[in-house]
């Protein structure tokens, strides 16, 4: 949904050129990113955390510096995973040499049923330095976030209450094409949609998620989330990124729940 709308149909609207690569020539080879932001002179591009972290190997690993020149970008929106602010900021210390910079990174969330990004911060890397996740901004105009009790399904009136997410505005969806019942459970009685998320809003309303509303696995009473884990083997030497899944499981008699980890090796 990002490619389709805020990567084509936006820049239609726009009046702007576009530069399209299907994604297998980026995976074979993620320096192609890089080289067609130089050649294209590329003002405003999409890419994920991981696609980050595939250029910071390939840059350590080249012999010598890339003939490239970066200084034509000015937006390059990250979503569809959480943002790993060291992995975004080593891409930007990686680029600057090339005339990348600083400030382009832009940490954004949406989903399918908000007609893609509804978020975007443009306070990263600055605001997010002690951060392990950047934070994802505030909502756009037009669009309302909340954060609500887990447990009783009131909204918190006070900022930095972890929660679930629940989205309103002009670009939420009406609904689940022949699915009532999955509408239905999608939405709550006031029009909120329930967008399956943990998050919390601070003061000036940026949003930080804190993973999926059933991605948690506690064990002995201790909470830990399947997308930090996940992020925590990313970086183990021969584990293949993106392959990678956290679940619980609970055997047959068990006390608590326990801790299995599907992985993809190199």
């Amino acid at each position: 949904v990002a490619g389709l709308l805020d990567c084509h149909l936006l820049p239609i609207f726009m009046g702007a050129s576009q530069v399209h690569v299907a994604p297998g020539v980026l995976l074979a080879d993620p320096m192609r990113f890089l080289q067609l932001i130089s050649h294209f002179k590329i003002t405003t591009t999409f890419a994920p955390n991981f696609l980050f972290k595939l250029i910071n190997v390939a840059l350590a690993n080249s012999d010598a510096p890339p003939k490239m020149d970066l200084s034509s970008l000015k937006v390059l929106i990250s979503g569809g995973e959480s943002v790993v602010t060291k992995t975004a900021c080593d891409f930007l210390a990686n680029g600057a040499p090339l005339g990348l910079k600083n400030t382009v990174v832009r940490p954004a969330f949406g989903m399918t049923e908000t007609s893609a990004g509804i978020t975007f911060s443009n306070i990263f890397p600055a605001g997010d330095a002690e951060s392990e996740f950047a934070g994802l901004g505030a909502a756009m105009e037009g669009v309302k976030l909340r954060i609500v009790s887990e447990e009783t399904g009131h909204p918190f009136t006070e900022p930095n209450q972890a929660g679930a997410l629940q989205v309103s505005g002009e670009t939420v969806f009406g609904g689940y094409i022949y699915n009532k019942e999955a509408t239905a459970e999608a939405f709550t009685p006031d029009g909120w949609f329930n967008t399956g998320d943990r998050a919390t809003l601070n003061a000036e309303g940026q949003l930080l998620l804190m993973g999926r509303n059933k991605d948690s696995i506690i064990i002995n009473g201790a909470n830990f989330y399947s997308h930090e884990l996940e992020t925590c083997l990313s970086d183990v030497d021969g584990v293949m990124h993106s392959c990678i899944a956290a679940v619980p499981t609970r055997p047959h008699g068990a006390d608590t729940e326990q801790l299995v980890l599907f992985i993809a090796l190199q």
